[in-house]
């Protein structure tokens, strides 16, 4: 398995505790942020494999954010995650129009589709030497 430095952006502490343990234990190296401002920061210093974020934050939302990871670094793949942000298929399609997401977690997500998820975008980067292909997300397996 390929391993990477991934970027977790979420205001809940715990949310990106528990994910930099589990992603950590899998020998990733784990960078994280609190809001989107603080991720762009850390994503122009440490330039991750891969950004894990959640949607709703104060400030810049998690599509800003990936919005603007895909106009100023497209290498960097994006995985979303939220309890809350994708209700309806009609919703997430207008929320994503125009991202780059490799995967939505739907909160609440066991670690097992957390990986899942982790492992396919890293895959998928990994095998386009860093070109970024738009494509629909998938939403991970193995979701609460």
């Amino acid at each position: 398995m390929y391993m990477a430095r991934i970027l977790i952006v979420d205001d809940e502490n715990v949310i990106t505790t528990v994910l930099r343990l589990a992603l950590s234990r899998e020998g990733h190296e784990v960078v994280t942020a609190s809001s989107g401002a603080d991720a762009l920061e850390k994503a122009a210093a440490d330039r991750p494999d891969l950004v894990i974020s959640d949607v709703q934050m104060p400030g810049m939302s998690g599509f800003e954010l990936v919005r603007q990871l895909n106009d100023q670094m497209p290498a960097i793949a994006c995985i979303l995650m939220s309890g809350h942000a994708f209700a309806t298929p009609e919703t997430s399609r207008e929320q994503l129009e125009g991202l780059r997401v490799a995967a939505i977690l739907k909160k609440p997500f066991q670690i097992g589709g957390l990986m899942q998820a982790v492992n396919g975008a890293l895959s998928h980067s990994n095998t386009t030497s860093g070109r970024v292909q738009e494509s629909e997300p998938m939403v991970a397996q193995g979701c609460a």
